[in-house]
C-alpha cells in the first residue's frame, strides 16, 4: 500500500507562556492566520489528510484544530506523546500507528527537519513555522525510504 505522510510544524507562537512553561505556549494571532491560510489552500489543492496526530504541547494542539476545523473530509484525530519535543524518526515509527493512507504529523523543530531528512534519506532538509512536507513511501514507512513530494514553506501560501 502507497502511504503519503504529511510532516507539519505547528505555527508561529508566543514566545513565553502565562504560565512560564514552554508546554502551553500558544499561537500567536498572526500563527493562527497562517495556519488558516495554510488549511485552506491544502482544501483548495485537494489534500486532505485521513488521520492527523498531534504532540500534546498547546501550540501543537491548536495548528491541529484548525486544520481538523478547516478541512472538507472527515479526520481522525489523536494526541501523541511521541511527536513532543525531542521526537526521532526511529521512536516515531516505533511509536505510531501507521494505518492510514494519509497520514498527517504536526510537531516541532528541530525534530521535523531531522526526522524528513532521515524518513528522505538526505541532509539538511529544513522547516519553518507552519511549513508542510509530504513524503511518499511505497509500503510501510521506514527510514531512507520516503521519497519527498514536497516542501512548501508558508510564504508560498500568501
Amino acid at each position: 500500500m502507497k502511504m503519503n505522510l504529511y510532516l507539519i510544524r505547528h505555527g508561529k507562537a508566543e514566545v513565553k507562556s502565562e504560565s512560564g512553561r514552554d508546554f502551553d505556549r500558544e499561537l500567536t494571532v498572526k500563527g493562527r492566520r497562517k495556519i488558516e491560510s495554510i488549511a485552506l489552500r491544502l482544501n483548495d489543492l485537494g489534500i486532505t489528510f485521513d488521520k492527523i496526530y498531534s504532540s500534546p504541547l498547546v501550540r501543537a494542539k491548536q495548528t491541529a484544530e484548525i486544520f481538523l476545523h478547516h478541512m472538507i473530509n472527515e479526520c481522525d484525530f489523536e494526541i501523541n506523546n511521541t511527536l513532543a519535543a525531542g521526537c526521532n524518526a526511529k521512536t516515531l515509527l516505533e511509536n505510531i500507528l501507521f494505518e492510514h493512507e494519509k497520514v498527517a504529523l504536526i510537531g516541532h523543530e528541530p525534530d521535523m527537519s531531522q526526522i524528513l531528512s532521515d524518513l528522505c534519506g538526505a541532509v539538511n532538509l529544513q522547516f519553518k513555522k507552519g511549513g508542510i512536507a509530504k513524503i511518499v513511501f511505497e509500503g510501510e514507512p521506514r527510514i531512507g525510504a520516503g521519497i519527498l513530494e514536497f516542501l512548501i514553506t508558508p510564504k508560498i501560501f500568501k
